[in-house]
């Protein structure tokens, strides 16, 4: 009787065992420091550099619609009839497939 093992008991071991199994992998693909934080790679230089960046092109765009460079108006006009000639070549392949 002691040679059978509970069902559960089974289940428990299999656990440990797949954990052990993924623990292992884990160890063998990130070194065994992986639980150790390894800081942030980027850092705060790469942040502000990005934040610069931003801005520039901010202020690039807000001196071009300030000096009339760059027309929101007359942009927004061009794409709405942008989107109605693609609307109606919809419209013209839709009715070019129908059956009468």
């Amino acid at each position: 009787m002691d040679d059978q093992q509970n069902p559960l008991d089974r289940k428990e071991q299999a656990k440990i065992k797949k954990q052990e199994n993924y623990d292992a992998a884990m160890d063998m693909m990130f070194g065994k420091n992986r639980h150790q934080y390894a800081g942030n790679i980027w850092g705060w230089k790469f942040s502000l550099l990005s934040l610069a960046g931003l801005l520039i092109i901010v202020a690039f765009a807000s001196i071009g619609i300030a000096t009339g460079n760059i027309s929101l108006n007359e942009q927004m006009h061009k794409a709405n009839e942008e989107k109605a000639a693609k609307e109606k070549a919809r419209q013209e392949r839709i009715d070019s497939t129908k059956l009468y």
